[in-house]
Formats: structure tokens, sequence, C-alpha cells
């Protein structure tokens, strides 16, 4: 029959053993966690630079129109500056799309489908 100092003992390095494997597990989600709020990040500033260059072509889209409105019987849609600003504007919108259907998958991917990055980020 063990003793209660041997109980005890093999009580005691159990409890151990399952605190650590605790910590290893709780260090890795943080870890995975922390991944996941890195990339989620990254890719919000990617899709806020984009808005940002989407921002300057619409500005030269608009000084240009203003431009050809001073001829009136040109059509600006008919103007091939206009055509590229508009098409570049609309790669843009793509790009963001894909930037935030992979956000999207990374969050679905860390399980809880929230993040607290929003908080830090600019208003887009």
């Amino acid at each position: 029959m063990a003793t209660f100092w041997e109980k005890m003992s093999g009580e005691l390095k159990k409890a151990a053993q399952n605190g650590w494997e605790a910590v290893k597990v709780g260090a890795k989600k943080a870890s995975d966690k922390g991944e996941e709020v890195a990339k989620v990040s990254k890719l919000r500033y990617n899709a806020y630079s984009k808005h940002k260059e989407a921002e300057n072509i619409l500005s030269e889209l608009g000084g240009k129109v203003y431009d050809l409105s001073k001829t009136p019987s040109e059509n600006p849609f008919a103007n091939e500056g206009v055509k590229g600003l508009v098409e570049k504007v609309r790669k843009i919108e793509e790009e963001v799309a894909a930037i935030e259907t992979e956000i999207a998958a990374i969050k679905v991917k860390g399980g809880n489908g929230s993040d607290d990055t929003s908080k830090d980020q600019p208003a887009q």
C-alpha cells in the first residue's frame, strides 16, 4: 500500500505535468492568434492603401471629367483617359474584394470569427 507521501508525490507530479501541458497548449494558441491578428492587420492595411489609391484616381477622374465638360458636345465616357481611370478603379475594387475574402477566410480558420484589430485601423 502506498504511503501518504507517495500518493501526494505522485499527485503533485501529475498536476505539474498537466499544468505544463496546459501552459504549452495556451502558448501555442496565443502564438497562433498573434499570427492571425498580424495577417489580418497587414491585409487590412493593404485594403486601406488600395482605398487611398482609388481615392487619388477618382480625384484625377473628376478633374478630367470636369475639363471635358467645357466642351459639352463630347461625351466624357468616350474619352480614353476617362475609360482608363474607370478601369483602374474597377480593378482596385476587385483587389479589395479579394483582400476582404482573404480576411474572412483567416477569421473562419481562426475559429471565432472576431478580431480586435478593427479598433486600431483607420476608417476606410
